[in-house]
């Protein structure tokens, strides 16, 4: 199961859409809020979190998979890890990811 966490609200990937994505990145930018989000990855062979740039440090610990190393460079790709991003890259990234796991 993948979930995605904004601020407080953590809700299934799978049932988020842009609208409401680019409602809760937009408000949190105009109110000058520190934008994290957090993309949870789990399945049987896969535990990966995958925070925006703006999320605090110090997780982490083993080297990724092979196949968590692709999904990592897809979010990368896809500007998850740089400043400006907006609920259309999250969404690309979810119909991309099916392809990884």
């Amino acid at each position: 199961m993948s979930t995605i966490t904004i601020g407080n609200i953590v809700r299934n990937l799978d049932e988020v859409d842009e609208g409401w994505l680019n409602q809760q990145i937009n408000s949190r930018r105009s109110e000058g809020e520190r934008l994290c989000i957090e993309v949870h990855i789990k399945t049987a062979y896969l535990d990966l979190l995958l925070p925006t740039r703006d999320c605090p440090r110090g997780r982490g610990g083993r080297t990724p998979t092979p196949q968590e190393q692709e999904i990592i460079n897809l979010w990368n790709r896809l500007h998850l890890s740089e400043a400006h991003f907006t609920g259309g890259n999250i969404i690309a990234f979810r119909r991309q990811l099916e392809r990884y796991i």
